[in-house]
Order: structure tokens, then C-alpha cells, then sequence
């Protein structure tokens, strides 16, 4: 009996490491291309709404705008859509605020960061002495289809590893109860996240349907303290000569496992919600696994994956 237990939990342990590297091959054969690119920028300057109006032309006044957590203190919200571009401002801060409004910009479909740069340029002449307030860091990784980008982004929550970072957590989730299957979205402390999407037009309620999803994003999110201090970029014109790119995102995107351990489980084994990060802080507080970072190592099929995106990283053209 005790012979059939042990043949029984090889041939378990066997087919779990089959099914992994069978997924991980799947997964990296699937990879059509790797886009780097900037997503959303956020500034902030002195100016009221007549003074921007006058800079770049009439603006739309959003009536239904509702103070929210990313701005409850400006009370006024106006658009301004480009061809390529789509611009929101804001206005009307308390008196006690340094700065008189924001203004967010977001990329249309496959704008070039060529077209970009220039927009910002426009932008810069128009409103001079604008400050960073914050800047979206992007990588679109494309699939064949919408079940290998699942297959991808299952792979790298299992083994994705960003350093200084305590707190994983998913904030959307394909096993809550939806109408439809929700995309997968995991935060990765307060600047990295990443999520299956698709395009803009089949975006829904700040989500997008499995079905629709065609590519696995990799984010790194930054915010004025940090974009100031630690990478010099204080004001738009900073931003404009060098948006400090590979500074940013090169090699913040390592794929790790761990080594072999009676309390550590194996990469075709189960962690706490899947994810690599949340075991690891899951083992140190309840397994006591002390130096666990000792443990650690790259895992050697995805090293391929991450040498292709720091050379995505490195093709980026501002």
C-alpha cells in the first residue's frame, strides 16, 4: 500500500511538471511581438480655464464629473478630444492648492511615441512651465488568441518577481461573480500591475471581456516624488528630452522560483492565489522561511521571455 502512495505521488508530481513546461512552451511560442511604449502622462501647472482656453481652443465641460479618489479636490472636469490624442483637465482646486489645474493625456490607437513627443512639444509651447505629476511606463505583449494570453499571463503571475515590493493583491478577477469573464488584472505594490486586454474599442466598464483580450500588459506607474527625485524629470520639458525609459523599465521584470525546499513549493506546484509574489510573503510570515530571497532563482525557460523584453525595452524610440 505504502509503494502504491509514493507511485501514485510520482506519477502526480511527474504529470504537474509535464503540464507546467507544457504550459510555459505553449505560452512563449504564442508571442507575437512586444510594443514598449508611454500610456497616460498627467501634468500640472498654474493656469485657470480662460488662460488654457485661450492657449488651445474652447473645451468640453463634462456636467455628470463627480469628484473622485484620483481627484476629489478639483471640482470642475473638462475634455478635449484630438484626432489622435484625448486630453482631460481639470480646474477649480481649494485656494490652499499650489496648482491651479491638471491636465491628463492619453494616446489614441498605435500612436507613435514620435507622434507623442510631439503632441507634449504642442502642448509645452502652448502651456510653458508645466510640472510631471505622473507617467504610465507600458508593455503590450501580443498573443495569437485571447486563451494564450490567459496561458501567458497564467505563467508569469506564477513566476513574475518585482523587487522591494511587499503587498500583491488581484483588484479584478475572473472568479468574482461578473455578467461576463472579466479580465484578469494583479497590483504588484503601488506601481506595477499587469492584465490581459484588448483594444480600446472593446473596453467595458473599465474591463474587457476573455474573449476579447489580446495581449498580456506589463505597467509601471510613476508619480511626481519619484519621477522628480530619483530620475530627475520635474517639469513637462524634462519628460520631453528623455522620458528615462530604459532607466524606468529595463530588468524590473524577472521571472524567479524557488530552489528546492521542504516549505517552498516547486514551480508546478500551487501558491497562495497563484501568484509568486503573494506565496513569497505568505511563506516568510506563516512558514517563517527566512532568507527567502537565498532561495530564489530565475527560472531558466522564461529567461528567453525576459531577454526579449529588455531588448523591446531597449528599441524604444522617443
Amino acid at each position: 500500500m505504502k509503494n502504491n502512495i509514493i507511485d501514485r505521488e510520482k506519477m502526480k508530481k511527474g504529470l504537474l511538471k509535464s503540464l507546467w513546461a507544457h504550459e510555459v512552451d505553449h505560452a512563449l511560442k504564442s508571442i507575437e511581438s512586444i510594443r514598449p511604449f508611454i500610456h497616460a502622462t498627467r501634468f500640472s501647472g498654474n493656469f485657470n480655464y480662460s488662460e488654457v482656453v485661450d492657449a488651445i481652443g474652447k473645451l468640453k465641460y463634462d456636467d455628470k464629473y463627480i469628484p473622485d479618489d484620483d481627484t476629489p479636490f478639483f471640482i470642475t472636469r473638462c475634455i478635449k478630444n484630438y484626432k489622435q490624442f484625448f486630453t482631460v483637465f481639470f480646474f477649480d482646486p481649494p485656494p490652499f492648492f499650489r496648482i491651479s489645474c491638471q491636465i491628463n493625456v492619453y494616446p489614441k490607437k498605435d500612436v507613435s511615441m514620435v507622434k507623442y513627443k510631439a503632441f507634449l512639444s504642442e502642448l509645452a509651447k502652448k502651456l510653458p512651465d508645466l510640472e510631471i505629476s505622473k507617467a504610465e511606463y507600458a508593455l503590450d505583449i501580443f498573443c495569437e488568441d485571447d486563451f494564450e494570453v490567459r496561458n501567458l499571463h497564467d505563467v508569469t503571475r506564477r513566476t513574475l518577481y518585482v523587487p522591494y515590493v511587499r503587498d500583491v493583491k488581484i483588484i479584478k478577477s475572473k472568479e468574482v461573480q461578473y455578467t461576463k469573464n472579466q479580465n484578469l488584472c494583479i497590483r504588484y505594490g503601488d506601481e506595477v500591475k499587469t492584465y490581459e486586454r484588448g483594444g480600446d474599442d472593446d473596453k467595458e466598464d473599465d474591463c474587457w471581456d476573455e474573449k476579447d483580450c489580446n495581449r498580456v500588459r506589463l505597467e509601471v506607474t510613476l508619480e511626481k516624488a519619484k519621477l522628480n527625485k530619483k530620475f530627475g524629470i520635474q517639469t513637462i520639458h524634462d519628460f520631453i528630452r528623455n522620458p528615462k525609459f530604459y532607466e524606468i523599465a529595463y530588468n524590473r521584470y524577472q521571472f524567479k522560483g524557488f530552489k528546492n525546499s521542504k516549505k517552498l513549493p516547486a514551480l508546478w506546484e500551487g501558491y497562495q492565489q497563484g501568484i509568486f509574489h503573494a506565496h513569497k510573503a505568505y511563506a516568510t510570515k506563516e512558514q517563517k522561511v527566512k532568507n527567502i530571497r537565498q532561495n530564489m532563482v530565475d527560472v531558466p525557460e522564461l529567461i528567453p521571455l525576459r531577454d526579449d523584453i529588455n531588448k523591446a525595452i531597449e528599441r524604444f524610440e522617443w
